[in-house]
């Protein structure tokens, strides 16, 4: 699939950890599929020139083998960026309830250092993360989608 977006937004898809762009777009795109910029192309490639530059973008997506499920996953990053400077174990405690014990016992299980935070963690990190805490990930409503009907979605198949 190719795509045109926001230079901002494409470097957001392909961001690695660590860097500032780096985020639950970043992860969830990456997750489904290899993303790629292929060129930039700038205001003046446009009538009217926007005010950004913009960038093409290639993912190719395979979703035949998900690391997670892709729904408690998008759950778990949304949990674990909304405050992005925070150490992990805070965003973790609330996903197990408050149990701040279960929050650091599964930085141990996946092997994470004690003062992480959500940006120091790579993509297979947060898909480990998300089959630790599946039981915890799982609203009611989710639990009754069945995953072909998810996978089919992504790969917007009939």
């Amino acid at each position: 699939m190719v795509l045109m977006f926001q230079k901002e937004v494409a470097l957001r898809i392909v961001a690695a950890p660590q860097s500032s762009a780096f985020g639950r777009l970043s992860i969830l795109v990456q997750t489904i599929g290899q993303a790629e910029i292929l060129f930039t192309l700038p205001p003046s490639a446009f009538f009217p020139p926007p005010k950004v530059s913009s960038a093409v973008v290639k993912i190719k997506i395979n979703v035949a083998s998900l690391p997670c499920n892709i729904i408690y996953l998008g759950r778990l990053t949304n949990i674990l960026f909304q405050q992005r400077r925070k150490q992990l174990h805070h965003g973790l405690a609330k996903i197990t309830g408050g149990d701040m014990a279960r929050a650091k016992g599964v930085m141990r299980d996946a092997n994470i250092p004690e003062r992480a935070r959500a940006e120091d963690l790579s993509v297979a990190t947060f898909w480990q993360l998300t089959n630790l805490l599946a039981d915890e990930l799982q609203p009611a409503a989710i639990d009754k989608i069945p995953r072909k009907t998810i996978e089919k979605a992504l790969a917007n198949k009939p």
